[in-house]
Order: C-alpha cells, then sequence, then structure tokens
C-alpha cells in the first residue's frame, strides 16, 4: 500500500510534520511501514496548458489484507485533513523473492 501525501497546502504553507506523520500511523498496528521523507517527490499534472506541481511525502505499508471500503474511507479523510481534490492511495500486489 503506498499513500502519497503533500507537503505544502494549496497556498503553499508547510503541512506541519505531526500532521504528516501522524496521518501515515492512523492505520498501522504492525507489519511494515517506510516513510520516504528525506528527499520529497515531486508530482507533476496538467489542467489545460498549465503544469502543477507538489512536493509529496510517500508512505509505504506491507499489510496482508485490503480492506477497500475502510481504505476508501480513510483516503477521503486525507483529502479533508490536507484540503486535497484527489490523493492517491494505491495499493500493490507484492512478492517477496
Amino acid at each position: 500500500m503506498q499513500i502519497f501525501l503533500p507537503l505544502y497546502d494549496n497556498v503553499g504553507r508547510v503541512f506541519p510534520k505531526r500532521s504528516l506523520s501522524d496521518s501515515g500511523m492512523v492505520w498501522w498496528n504492525g507489519g511494515s511501514l517506510t516513510a520516504h521523507t528525506q528527499s520529497p517527490a515531486e508530482w507533476l499534472w496538467k489542467t489545460g496548458r498549465r503544469v502543477k506541481r507538489d512536493d509529496l511525502v510517500i508512505f509505504e505499508v506491507t499489510i496482508h489484507h485490503v480492506g477497500r471500503k475502510w481504505w476508501t474511507e480513510y483516503r477521503h479523510w486525507l483529502e479533508k485533513r490536507f484540503k486535497q481534490k484527489d490523493l492517491l492511495v494505491r495499493v500493490q500486489d507484492v512478492r517477496v523473492l
């Protein structure tokens, strides 16, 4: 599971570190967690002719079962908390070799 969270609000103010770490940890009750915080990822997207940009922190979580309903509701909660129209929370099937 990956959770992509913005570092700045829509007017450029930095979100408090506590907001980011609390949001990434709300669900975590075991397994493993990786927070990519030292080198923010850059997210670019185009609306019309304008290119917009966000700096992101990515939380990666190893979980054994995906409760789709819970994760969907959590994503909506994060969107409200971070005042975002959309946030990306994605799941990938991984096999450990």
